[in-house]
């Protein structure tokens, strides 16, 4: 997973490679908003269908300095989910 700041969007966009396991239902997209990612704080702020790589987003990102901290989870139709590794965007 990789993040940046789209600034034609205006809005973080965040890429993810495609899941290989055949029980994939959807991509989720967690955000925190602070200073840190902390699991119990995490909100889910989009969803991608299989087939889709990327999110973008403007949640938090309200003002120069913003912060964001986001991780993509892959979410399989057995129930199970797995999160990537933690990036984040500051709005510049």
């Amino acid at each position: 997973v990789s993040a940046a700041w789209d600034a034609t969007e205006l809005k973080a966009r965040i890429t993810y490679t495609a899941s290989a396991d055949p029980t994939l239902d959807q991509y989720e997209l967690r955000a925190c908003f602070g200073t840190s990612y902390k699991k119990d704080e995490e909100q889910v702020i989009g969803n991608n269908a299989p087939g889709e790589l990327v999110f973008l987003s403007d949640d938090g990102l309200v003002a120069p300095g913003s912060k964001v901290f986001y991780k993509v989870y892959v979410v399989l139709t057995t129930g199970n989910e797995r999160g990537s590794k933690t990036v984040n965007v500051v709005r510049p």
